[in-house]
């Protein structure tokens, strides 16, 4: 036979409505301060940016520079429309209200740090990609060497001309130029995405602030509405 929930068994126990309150309030206290989990995305249900599988793992690709873009836009656009309708204050809302928004935001910081995260890969391989071009620079024509076709899968070729490049510039097109110009490419898109990266990086301390506040509230909230419930005798 299956057992019961230990949860449910417990107030099964409990001798009044007023002993499963204290119960659930006292398991809530609990757990205040440890991270809500992330769902799972519905398959067909939309998703607030692209996802991040869609950036490409290819060195050189500028498809997260957009993704970022996205992403703060979205943010951005979304903030807006929340302060133009204003808000309860925190301290007029329910514990369950409180406990919901708590697990909201503490949803929303794990998916910015996920999100900075992707980004620092990728300035990663632009820093990859520059030192490529460097090693190159003292290369003649007729050079061989490795080429990646994939993470584990090599195969040697011949370098036909040092001095021209070719760069995917992003969504699989690629241009053949200078060196010069490929680092310049490079480097613009490095900058870029530290600067979105820097942006996101303010928004989780910010986030982090709001969860600690909702979670002192709701500490605050459980503690009071204990302290009203009669004393078990």
């Amino acid at each position: 036979m299956p057992r019961d929930d230990p949860i449910v068994e417990e107030e099964r126990r409990a001798h009044t409505a007023t002993d499963v309150i204290r119960m659930r309030l006292e398991r809530l206290q609990q757990i205040i301060h440890e991270p809500a989990p992330m769902p799972a995305r519905r398959a067909e249900a939309k998703p607030p940016l692209p996802p991040l599988e869609l950036v490409r793992n290819v060195v050189g690709s500028s498809a997260a520079a957009g993704c970022a873009e996205y992403h703060l836009n979205h943010m951005s656009e979304s903030g807006d429309a929340k302060s133009s309708s204003g808000g309860i204050p925190l301290a007029e809302l329910g514990i369950e209200q409180i406990s919901a928004l708590k697990t909201q935001v503490e949803q929303e910081l794990t998916f910015f740090q996920e999100s900075a995260s992707q980004l620092k890969i990728l300035v990663q391989k632009s820093e990859q990609s520059i030192l490529s071009m460097n090693v190159l620079k003292g290369a003649e024509p007729g050079h061989t060497a490795l080429i990646p076709l994939s993470e584990s899968m090599y195969i040697r070729a011949e370098l036909d001309d040092p001095s021209r490049m070719l760069i995917e510039m992003g969504t699989g097109y690629f241009a053949e130029v200078s060196r010069e110009k490929a680092g310049e490419f490079f480097e613009r898109k490095k900058k870029y995405i530290t600067k979105q990266i820097e942006t996101i990086e303010k928004i989780i301390l910010d986030k982090k602030r709001t969860r600690d506040v909702i979670a002192d509230t709701l500490q605050s909230k459980i503690q009071a509405q204990l302290a009203q419930l009669p004393v078990p005798k």
